[in-house]
């Protein structure tokens, strides 16, 4: 464990993440409250991020290819998949289709809460303001 970890539990936390959590806590606490429930974990065979419920995982070097606005923007949207019960609500369906129905549903709020994503997020008019199931229907069809 580097000097400059931050230590939860009984797991380190990455600095640039621990950050951008306390950031979130002053300037949007509802994603903040949220965002500091969630063990944090290094996942470098992921692409991205995810979020299990309970767990953020991430790849370092993915995170290290963000600015610091981004890192905040996306623990938000993760943040938003559990509130929203995205990991329990998928059923049957098509994982890769559900996620992005999800992220359909959540990035405009993230954004509109004056938060920045990654270029290549996806939001589309048609889709914002519809939940996850209207998405993905829409994409289904």
């Amino acid at each position: 464990m580097d000097r400059t970890d931050v230590v939860l539990g009984s797991s380190a936390v990455h600095p640039r993440i621990a950050r951008q959590r306390t950031e979130l806590v002053l300037s949007q606490p509802f994603f903040g409250a949220l965002a500091l429930r969630l063990d944090v974990r290094e996942d470098p065979s992921a692409k991205t991020f995810w979020v299990d419920g309970e767990t953020l995982g991430y790849n370092p070097t993915y995170m290290e290819s963000l600015s610091d606005l981004e890192v905040r923007g996306v623990v938000a949207h993760e943040v938003l998949h559990v509130a929203n019960g995205h990991c329990w609500r998928q059923g049957a369906r098509d994982p890769d289709r559900w996620n992005d129905a999800c992220d359909y549903a959540i990035n405009p709020i993230v954004l509109s809460s004056g938060m920045v994503l990654p270029k290549g997020a996806l939001v589309d008019a048609p889709y914002t303001g519809k939940s996850a199931e209207e998405n993905y229907g829409l994409m289904t069809q």
